[in-house]
């Protein structure tokens, strides 16, 4: 391991670009590293620590850093950071010194960085089939905006994409024929990273009902998937992931359930169930 004479503020740089190319991290990703390392260059500066080398950086330095964080206030009502806001600084540190261990500069091991244990760790309750069936059954269906809904809400279920991958897909991507009862089909999701998605028989089947209201529409040449019918044309662009969360609050609403984080409880639901099947 060599001892890098440069200060571990002016590595920062290097850093994000090496998480750029070799862990191909997405850009989203690499402003937040830059934003949690942020923290720690100023609690640097503020301890006259700007100019301390990586070899020189000490268990002793990491712990008055974590007591630092620990007494954060980040509230009008002078609320202290919680632990796992805590652990993100803490991560992106540990990657920082991830970084120097690739590049064989001497520096303190990112083990030594040990997370905190979260306040309160969360329980994910599932949707009963009863409250699944509730859920679907909501959009009403006799409309092509309720047949768009409800194929949303079926291939969510199916496939466990995020809201923004859904939204994002092509309609050329999606080819129904006859007697078809799933399909498979590979995206690039989070991070640029490929993977293979399964539409299940109800989703298709919704999906083609979907597809086959808006082929009437002989104006509709839109490429996106999903499109919305809002505003003055009969038919726009692709809807935005953003509105389509909050017309999923309104569904979840409506429905009448009493759960709340609906999509993170559909997508842990589609992750239990295809582990069980093996997929």
């Amino acid at each position: 391991m060599n001892k890098s004479q440069i200060p571990i503020p002016k590595h920062i740089n290097d850093f994000l670009d090496w998480i750029d190319i070799e862990k191909g991290l997405s850009n989203k990703t690499q402003e937040n590293y830059r934003r949690f390392l942020e923290k720690f260059l100023l609690w640097l500066k503020a301890n006259k620590l700007d100019s301390l080398l990586p070899h020189q950086l000490t268990s002793e330095h990491i712990w008055n850093y974590r007591v630092f964080l620990s007494r954060q206030s980040h509230t009008r009502q002078n609320q202290t950071l919680k632990k796992t806001t805590q652990n993100c600084y803490l991560i992106a540190l540990r990657a920082l010194l991830g970084y120097f261990v690739a590049k064989d500069i001497q520096s303190t091991p990112p083990d030594k960085i040990a997370l905190s244990r979260p306040d309160k760790e969360e329980t994910v309750k599932f949707l009963t089939l009863e409250q699944l069936n509730k859920l679907f059954s909501t959009p009403d269906t006799t409309n092509i905006q309720g047949l768009r809904d409800r194929a949303i809400l079926e291939s969510f279920f199916s496939t466990g994409m995020r809201i923004s991958e859904l939204t994002s897909l092509n309609r050329e991507q999606i080819k129904i024929k006859p007697g078809m009862v799933d399909i498979e089909l590979g995206i690039v999701g989070k991070g640029g990273r490929a993977r293979t998605i399964y539409f299940s028989k109800g989703a298709v089947e919704w999906l083609g009902k979907y597809l086959s209201a808006r082929d009437e529409n002989k104006e509709d040449k839109e490429k996106a998937l999903f499109i919305n019918y809002s505003g003055k044309k009969k038919c726009s662009a692709s809807v935005n992931p953003k509105s389509h969360r909050k017309k999923f609050e309104k569904i979840y609403y409506f429905s009448r359930f009493a759960h709340h984080n609906y999509s993170s409880r559909i997508e842990a639901q589609f992750c239990n169930r295809s582990f069980k099947s093996g997929r």
